[in-house]
């Protein structure tokens, strides 16, 4: 005979749904949980969107905070026609950013919770533009942009506290099923950390390393046009579209949005793209490429003269090319190396920050005037830079974990293999 309460429990079972719960530190639905490694992921986007987000706020308030120089009057303006009333009332992220990607992401898994990560940076720009405008345009001051800023830094800073940490192994909160996931995820690479281990850097082989020279020169065309943009565009559209301070704040971040957005989704599709060309073809054509085209459509933006809706759609145009960057080359320097790469990074992004202080000072000393031809030489330059960068990149790159980063343990082992 069957059993009827065994099988009307056994149906209740069937039909109940999966409770989600969290604490603060840990959520799951049912019995699976959330994995660490994507609250770290999203974590670290939000870190980066922090460290963005202090520098953009300059950018906009400095257009408020400055008085132009008397001369400077209407009739001088490139685009007279909008007449906009003129009113006047280092470090050390990327580095560990760089690290906690190489320690707690397998390297299947780095285009998407590292690009995620390194995405933040757009978050930063757009928030940075638009929070700060308001802010500036309703208090009618810039002062008040500068102390929101630094209450939500002091707070994201007590998140941190709470849930950064910087193994797995070391976490409090991970599950053993996710630890002993990433630990044998990257062993298989040959990708295993260790914990408390003290690495002499072999700074000789790192320095006279091609792949790494190649690297730098992508992200150096990066920043030169990326940190430009971040700088500049909220000015261009001040000085030269005549969007008062109410407005170039929305309209600045608005290609900002769009690099955000695609970011995200390029990094959840990158694995698809490399298993139907190649891991190398990937950064390229898609990283290092992105630059060159992303360059080529904002010199367009420039030439499309006083026209706000095509400048503007050429902009956002070329921020969907760009976003292709986040899950390329930030994520090729934990390819290169699984030791080193926090270091590696901090070294690159420190001279790629240069580009970012060079192509700020030639457009500032270029555009004076506020006339468009002087706007237009500038970014010619950029391209010029976009291109330069971009072949090296394409020559001397590799997605191979590089001969300096093995111990003599590694190498003896894979000798005798």
């Amino acid at each position: 005979m069957s059993n009827p309460s065994g099988s009307q429990a056994r149906e209740e079972t069937a039909n109940k749904k999966p409770v989600f719960c969290c604490s603060f530190f840990q959520c799951r639905c049912g019995s699976h949980y959330f994995p660490q490694r994507i609250i770290l992921a999203l974590l670290l986007h939000l870190f980066m969107q922090n460290n963005f987000t202090t520098r953009v706020v300059l950018n906009v308030a400095i257009v408020e905070m400055v008085q132009p120089p008397p001369e400077e009057t209407a009739h001088l303006q490139a685009c007279p026609q909008f007449n906009a009333p003129n009113k006047t009332h280092e470090g050390f992220c990327m580095p560990a950013l760089s690290s906690l990607v190489s320690t707690w992401f397998p390297p299947k898994e780095r285009p998407i919770w590292g690009g995620l990560a390194y995405a933040g940076t757009n978050l930063g720009t757009i928030m940075g533009n638009i929070i700060s405008g308001f802010l500036i345009h309703k208090f009618d001051g810039w002062p008040v942009a500068f102390y929101f800023w630094s209450a939500y830094s002091g707070l994201f800073f007590l998140l941190v506290l709470l849930l950064l940490f910087s193994f797995p192994d070391t976490h409090p909160y991970i599950s053993k099923a996710e630890a002993d996931y990433i630990r044998m995820e990257n062993c298989k690479t040959g990708n295993r950390t260790v914990v408390g281990r003290s690495f002499k850097t072999p700074w000789k082989a790192i320095l006279l390393n091609g792949p790494y020279w190649a690297n730098i020169a992508g992200q150096f065309g990066h920043n030169y046009i990326y940190l430009s943009l971040v700088t500049y565009l909220p000015t261009y559209m001040r000085e030269i579209l005549q969007f008062d301070v109410a407005n170039d704040g929305y309209f600045a971040a608005i290609p900002f949005v769009a690099l955000w957005i695609m970011s995200l989704i390029y990094s959840t599709t990158a694995p698809l793209i490399i298993k139907c060309t190649s891991e190398r073809a990937f950064n390229s054509v898609l990283g290092a490429g992105s630059n060159v085209a992303s360059a080529a459509i904002v010199l367009g933006a420039v030439y499309a003269a006083c026209n706000r809706q095509l400048c503007i759609g050429l902009y956002i145009f070329s921020m969907i090319i760009k976003a292709f960057y986040y899950a390329t080359l930030p994520v090729n320097i934990n390819g290169l190396s699984r030791n080193y790469g926090g270091i590696m990074f901090g070294l690159c992004n420190a001279l790629g920050s240069v580009s970012g202080i060079i192509g700020n000072f030639i457009i500032g000393a270029l555009t004076k005037h506020k006339q468009l031809h002087e706007w237009r030489l500038a970014f010619w330059i950029t391209f010029g830079v976009c291109v330069v960068t971009t072949v090296i990149f394409f020559l001397f790159s590799s997605t191979e974990r590089q001969k300096f980063d093995y111990n003599e343990e590694e190498l003896a082992e894979m000798q005798n293999s």
